[in-house]
């Protein structure tokens, strides 16, 4: 069952690098980007397309991570309050 999903996995990202060589040869036309008085220089819009997709990609991940080590600390501090209120008889020391 392994390799089954392994071959449908090399077989799906061929086909995403097919469709992105088709998606960059359709968009190499050179484009400059516009913000408020700023304006980038000229690139092929699938480059400005890729850039923003891997920043999206970037910032999802960063948040995700900053969350995942909020929680990773909570969870230690609760675990040691949680030994700290527990004698090592079992009970309970209230």
């Amino acid at each position: 069952m392994k390799s089954f999903f392994r071959i449908l996995f090399v077989v799906l990202a061929i086909c995403l690098v097919a469709i992105g060589a088709r998606f960059a040869a359709d968009n190499a036309q050179p484009v400059s980007l516009a913000w408020g008085n700023w304006v980038s220089p000229e690139a092929p819009l699938f480059a400005w397309l890729i850039l923003c997709i891997l920043g999206s990609f970037l910032a999802v991940w960063l948040v995700f991570s900053l969350t995942l080590i909020r929680q990773r600390a909570r969870i230690r501090r609760l675990e040691t309050r949680l030994n700290r209120s527990v004698t090592p008889s079992g009970s309970s020391s209230e």
